[in-house]
């Protein structure tokens, strides 16, 4: 199957509520916007971020924030920093493609560029939100 990869907007105090809402089938719609992806990690937005910022990747610098860690590793819950969050909110559609270019030649990736592009353009279009709103942009993940 695969790691899963929700991108999902939400509250913070709403966030860690997210897994167990989703595993029994009964997620609000109206409380978590989310898209659903498979085989991205934090580290892989962390890299995105680093490009974003013109930069090497530093394990310090470009680190999603941890908000849950599942028994044994096999769920997580990171929420994208607000620097993040700006920087992806403000690419326009020549960003996307450039930042999707950049993000399919990574070693974790190695993927055709139009394969990841949607994953680019929907973290545009949810950071655009969340740097509107009082919401946070979350990762939840599994294995």
């Amino acid at each position: 199957m695969g790691i899963l990869s929700d991108l999902f907007l939400a509250e913070p105090r709403d966030a860690p509520s997210y897994e167990s809402l989703q595993s029994s089938g009964k997620l609000p719609a109206g409380r978590f916007e989310r898209v659903q992806f498979k085989g991205l990690t934090d580290l892989n937005f962390g890299i995105l971020w680093a490009f974003l910022e013109g930069q090497e990747w530093d394990i310090k610098t470009h680190v999603l924030e941890e908000v849950a860690m599942g028994k044994g590793g096999e769920t997580w819950l990171f929420q994208f920093p607000r620097p993040l969050v700006a920087k992806l909110g403000v690419l326009d559609r020549s960003g996307v493609v450039r930042a999707a270019e950049f993000w399919a030649q990574t070693e974790e990736l190695m993927c055709d560029p139009s394969e990841i592009e949607p994953v680019v353009a929907e973290l545009v279009r949810l950071a655009q939100i969340a740097a509107s709103s009082t919401k946070g942009l979350f990762l939840w993940g599994s294995l």
